[in-house]
């Protein structure tokens, strides 16, 4: 699995096709995440926890979800 760990790099790896990602949580447990890129530069997030979909910004990605937490703590990656 490769570390994702700013907004760019996870452009880059939906660029190359990938759309899987996992947060790593406490006790080896992992929270799955399908993300598309949307044509506004923003990003359409599937959270596989609760089935529930979100449309963000960038910004929004960084500051106000779990990715964005994760992504600072090394806890964010593709997932294979």
């Amino acid at each position: 699995m490769r570390a994702i760990s700013n907004v760019d790099e996870l452009r880059e790896s939906l660029e190359s096709g990938h759309t899987e990602f996992v947060v790593c949580l406490n006790f080896g447990a992992i929270s799955r995440k399908t993300i598309f890129p949307r044509e506004d530069g923003g990003f359409s997030v599937f959270y596989g926890i609760d089935g529930t979909f979100r449309h963000m910004s960038a910004e929004e990605l960084r500051s106000e979800d779990i990715i964005g937490k994760a992504m600072a703590a090394g806890a964010f990656f593709e997932d294979s």
